[in-house]
């Protein structure tokens, strides 16, 4: 199938976007659209999801625009037949960096599970690396992590109620897909599972085990950190960390404004008063640095 780059895969003339090998793991690849597009297999994306169109983007990023038609079941529920209007971004680090999807029919409420930036929150980070880990094609994305979440959203409609276990959002609910992959209930430990994973396989084995067990990880739960790294590589585990330290912090700043809301809203009703103080926004900002000091 001919999508529009020509029929033979020529190197640019450009010297920056000539493919070569790495020097070092750390070192950058450069190529061109055309063999970024054949490493992705998107002609197999196309094919079978001939709705889907490819619409020009300025930047790194390609964008698959159009009607995502599916027919797809979760195990012991119904069968289901629909199809979504979409966007899907995809950087050139693909699969390293996740594509965003969009759904632009305004089928789907703000308010499920949607990111910040009103993308679809598809699954955790890990997880969806590990599904992409087996098979990095543009068509496994789609099928494995974009179908069924819009499977769940079509269930939940005719249903009231999701197909399957959905996580929570932010750094709750990436610990507890990081508990299940690392097999173990201590929610405290993921991010000391993580790190482990991030190093060499010969040093992290002969640190303590984070579950609490009293053995080295290389005689404890080293078969769960070693699979993570023998998936993802030390690289993306380490990009998990970043992004589970992330969420942590944005999460302790909410619970930190949460907290400040309940303290000086408690304070407004025991003393009418301070319900003047609060128009004087340096003397609110006073207040509530005075107030969430003791939590800091």
């Amino acid at each position: 199938m001919n999508i529009g780059f020509g029929a033979r895969p020529l190197l640019c003339a450009q010297p920056r976007c000539r493919f070569r090998p790495p020097l070092d793991p750390g070192d950058p690849v450069f190529e061109c659209i055309q063999q970024r597009l054949t490493r992705w297999r998107l002609e197999n994306l196309l094919v079978k999801y001939s709705s889907l169109r490819l619409v020009p983007v300025p930047g790194d990023s390609v964008q698959l625009v159009g009607l995502l038609a599916f027919e797809a079941f979760a195990p012991g529920k119904e069968l289901i037949r629909d199809e979504y209007e979409i966007e899907i971004s995809i950087h050139e680090t693909f699969p390293r960096l996740i594509p965003s999807v969009k759904e632009i029919g305004g089928r789907i409420s703000p308010t499920f599970h949607k990111l910040s930036d009103g993308s679809l929150c598809l699954g955790s980070p890990a997880r969806l690396l590990l599904i992409l880990a087996e098979s990095p094609s543009l068509l496994r994305f789609v099928e494995h992590c974009v179908i069924p979440y819009l499977y769940g959203h079509s269930y939940f409609k005719r249903n009231g109620v999701m197909p399957f276990g959905d996580l929570a959002h932010g750094a709750h609910g990436l610990r507890e897909d990081l508990m299940a992959i690392f097999r173990t209930n201590r929610e405290n430990a993921i991010p000391d599972f993580v790190r482990l994973g991030s190093m060499k396989k010969r040093i992290g084995n002969k640190q303590p085990c984070p579950c609490g067990g009293g053995r080295r990880l290389g005689r404890c739960h080293n078969r769960a950190v070693n699979f993570l790294r023998s998936r993802l590589g030390r690289y993306q585990v380490r990009l998990i960390q970043h992004n589970l330290a992330r969420e942590e912090a944005s999460s302790n700043i909410l619970r930190s404004d949460f907290l400040r809301s309940v303290i000086i809203a408690g304070q407004a009703e025991q003393n009418p008063r301070s319900q003047f103080v609060r128009n004087d926004p340096q003397s609110a900002l006073q207040s509530a640095v005075a107030l969430t000091s003791p939590c800091s």
